[in-house]
């Protein structure tokens, strides 16, 4: 699990660029190669979890077996891996309560090994959750197979991910349905049934975020913000952001920069 707070970090994965930020995390497979970084000048903070291979088997076998099972053969463990999709995941309010608090417990100096497989058990029981409510999610997609839904959904994902990593570009509809090997229409119809959100209401709420990240955290000047947002003039972004925080954006920016 990697995760980032107080910032966006940008990884590499297969050749495709996924930008993770305090609401998303990424799950990198055992044995993929990768590349990340952080482009900003303030202060960012993440965090790596790594599960032991041998961990992750007796896991598996553990949620696949009866308790029956488990106490016949209670040192038994499957011999398979698990495998994560290519793409950045929402986090849930528990597996984010779980990394804030190994965060916590580092800084303080925990050290108790017992304490932290515990704690990686807990987060472990919530990655296979989210892991379940995304294939909950494929199996809603309209699609006559299940490979025909799963390549979907992987399709859809390299999208989001795309317009994720291009918030402050021009994007059209064409683009983005492009980007996932799929007609406009197709397209359109297949995100707003998987994500519950249209893509622009997507893109709007991203950019919205974006804007007011580097308001807070970064000495960005005005004008530079709503343009690397990815909003095209000024009076576009300070009516978007007003309606969706309450404060218009230039007063907040007077604010923190005068604070």
């Amino acid at each position: 699990i990697r995760a980032v707070y107080n910032g966006y970090q940008s990884y590499q994965v297969g050749g495709t660029e996924h930008i993770i930020d305090q609401e998303k995390f990424l799950v990198i497979n055992e044995g993929e190669r990768f590349e990340h970084e952080i482009d900003q000048t303030t202060e960012a903070e993440g965090i790596i979890v790594a599960f032991n291979p041998k961990f992750l088997q007796y896991y598996l076998y553990h949620i696949n077996h009866n308790e029956q099972q488990l106490l016949d053969n209670p040192f038994e463990k499957t011999e398979a891996s698990v495998y994560f999709y290519h793409n950045s995941y929402e986090k849930s309010e528990r597996l984010d309560r779980g990394l804030k608090k190994l965060i916590h417990d580092i800084k303080e100096e925990q050290k108790d090994p017992l304490y932290f497989q515990q704690s990686f058990n807990v987060l472990l029981d919530e990655l296979v959750g989210i892991e379940k409510e995304m294939q909950q999610r494929i199996n809603g997609i309209k699609a006559l197979k299940g490979k025909t839904r799963e390549e979907l959904y992987r399709r859809l994902s390299t999208a989001k991910d795309f317009i994720n990593a291009n918030l402050g570009a021009k994007l059209s509809l064409e683009k983005i349905a492009h980007v996932a090997c799929l007609s406009p229409f197709h397209f359109l119809r297949s995100f707003s049934a998987c994500y519950g959100v249209t893509p622009y209401q997507y893109i709007l709420k991203e950019r919205l975020k974006k804007a007011r990240f580097m308001l807070e955290c970064t000495k960005q000047d005005y004008n530079q913000i709503y343009a690397l947002s990815g909003f095209e003039n000024r009076r576009t972004f300070q009516r978007a952001y007003q309606k969706k925080y309450g404060i218009s954006p230039f007063s907040n920016y007077k604010e923190l920069r005068t604070a």
